[in-house]
């Protein structure tokens, strides 16, 4: 690698380690709960992320850097006594998760299928970034409503706000960036935003970080070339997999996290055929 992408590498790695602590630091001080000091390191991260096609002209920069900033989370998780220090911002909640170290890795992943299109990287990263904090942080403070996903639970209120700010993290970027117009924006805005929210509405254990922006690519990279009437095609047939899952959903013993992914996989193979 060159001397600029060497210190490109190092600037990004010391302002994400550099903010570890500032952000334990600050939650600390304000009282926040250990899953808005995690969401806060997860945004901060996602940002300098979402910076990256501006920073680096190719991908072994960007599978560097997610090399060595995966190695020190990881080893955070594995010592107890980096856990309850530095780490704490990360770990302070008590269910299991491996987002931390999967979120590099699936980030330079993306990196690496986007090949340059800023659209098709910058959408999965700021989706994963923006709406999974805010789902997450509007379902644990908010959230009345609670399904079953996984081991553990979802909340509607979550999964509604996930949504919403998936569709404005695909609607915003392709209208005002001009890679499709506006009616073309708004329909996959839509359809990008209910399947994003269901894949991570049936992910656990932190694999939402890996699941969602690889989905949101593939998703994304499909959409932005179909016609309009192949678009209102797709969102309705995921309009009617998921009215007549919703309808059935009282006559079935499958938890609300199953209930989506049945409606991801019908989806799919509708899509497929």
């Amino acid at each position: 690698m060159s001397g600029w992408e060497w210190l490109a590498v190092a600037a990004v790695l010391a302002g994400l380690f550099l903010g570890l602590p500032l952000i334990r630091a600050g939650a600390r001080c304000v009282g926040a709960s250990p899953e808005v000091a995690r969401k806060g390191v997860h945004v901060g991260m996602g940002l300098a992320c979402a910076a990256f096609p501006w920073i680096f002209e190719r991908a072994l920069p960007v599978w560097v850097l997610a090399g060595i900033a995966t190695l020190p989370l990881a080893a955070i998780r594995m010592y107890p006594a980096l856990r309850k220090g530095v780490g704490s911002a990360i770990h302070g909640i008590e269910r299991p998760s491996y987002g931390e170290v999967l979120f590099s890795p699936a980030v330079a992943a993306v990196f690496s299928l986007a090949d340059g299109d800023v659209f098709l990287y910058l959408i999965p990263v700021l989706i994963l970034t923006i709406a999974d904090a805010a789902g997450a942080l509007v379902g644990t403070r908010w959230g009345k409503r609670r399904y079953r996903s996984g081991e553990g639970f979802k909340t509607v209120e979550g999964s509604t706000i996930f949504f919403l700010t998936a569709f404005l993290c695909g609607f915003l970027p392709l209208m005002s960036g001009g890679r499709v117009d506006a009616a073309h924006a708004l329909w996959i805005g839509l359809i990008l935003g209910i399947l994003a929210m269901m894949a991570e509405a049936i992910s656990d254990r932190g694999f939402d970080n890996l699941l969602i922006p690889l989905s949101c690519y593939f998703i994304l990279a499909r959409l932005v070339d179909l016609e309009m009437s192949s678009l209102v095609g797709r969102f309705a047939v995921l309009a009617v997999l998921g009215g007549v899952v919703l309808a059935g959903a009282r006559w079935s013993t499958l938890s609300g996290g199953a209930l989506l992914g049945s409606v991801l996989l019908g989806y799919g193979c509708a899509v497929i055929a």
